[in-house]
C-alpha cells in the first residue's frame, strides 16, 4: 500500500476517534455525574408528560446537560487537533489540490473549541424556568436561545467531522493507483539492440 493511501486512512481513523471521544465522554461523564449506568444516562433528565416527553423541572438538569455536552465537545478537541495537524502536514502541504478535506477539518477544530467553551459556560446558568421551557414536545418545539446556539455549534462541529471523513474516503477511493518503482523504471528503460555487423 502506498504511503499516501496510508496517510488518508490515518485521517479516517482520526475522524472515527473523534466520534468515539464524543460518545464515550458523554456516557462516562453522565454516569459519574448523575449516578446512573451509561445506558440510562438520560433517565433522570426526561420525565413523562402524558404521551410526550419534557425536561424535568429541576435546575440540576441544566447543570448536568452543561457538563455532559461541554465535556463531550471539549474532549473531542483532542482528536480534532490531531486531525488538524495531520491534515496540514500530509494533505495541505502535499501536491494534491484537495481543499475540501482540510477546510472541513480546520472548521471542525475551531467550531468544536468554541462550542465546548460556550456549553460549559452557558448551560449551568439555566434557571428553573429555562429548564421548564427548554424542550416541550406538545404544541410545538421550543428551545432557549443560548441553548440552541450551543447545541447548534456542536451539531455543526459533528457534521463537519463527518464530512471531513467522507471527503477523505472519497479522496482515497478516487485516488489513481501509482505503479511501483520497479515497474516505472522498467517502463522508462529503452531496450538497446546491438547490431553485430556494426560492432
Amino acid at each position: 500500500m502506498e504511503l499516501y493511501k496510508k496517510q488518508i486512512i490515518g485521517g479516517l481513523a482520526l475522524g472515527i476517534l473523534g466520534w468515539l471521544f464524543v460518545l464515550v465522554s458523554m456516557c462516562v461523564n453522565g454516569w459519574f455525574t448523575y449516578g446512573e449506568k451509561p445506558d440510562h444516562v438520560y433517565a433522570g433528565i426526561f420525565e413523562t408528560c402524558g404521551n410526550n416527553f419534557c425536561f424535568s423541572n429541576d435546575v440540576g438538569a441544566g447543570q448536568y446537560l452543561g457538563k455532559v455536552f461541554g465535556f463531550a465537545t471539549l474532549t473531542s478537541i483532542f482528536p480534532a487537533t490531531l486531525l488538524f495537524i495531520y491534515v496540514f502536514k500530509y494533505i495541505v502541504r502535499s501536491k494534491e489540490e484537495n481543499i475540501l478535506f482540510p477546510g472541513f477539518a480546520i472548521l471542525f477544530y475551531l467550531i468544536e473549541a468554541v462550542s465546548g467553551f460556550l456549553t460549559v459556560v452557558l448551560f449551568p446558568t439555566l434557571g428553573k424556568n429555562d429548564i421548564e421551557n427548554l424542550i416541550i414536545i406538545r404544541a410545538g418545539f421550543r428551545t432557549d436561545l443560548k441553548v440552541s446556539f450551543c447545541l447548534g455549534l456542536m451539531m455543526i462541529g459533528i457534521f463537519l467531522n463527518t464530512m471531513s471523513m467522507v471527503a477523505c474516503f472519497l479522496h482515497l477511493k478516487n485516488m489513481p493507483s501509482t505503479p511501483k518503482v520497479s515497474e516505472t523504471a522498467a517502463a522508462n528503460t529503452e531496450e538497446v539492440v546491438v547490431d553485430p555487423g556494426k560492432v
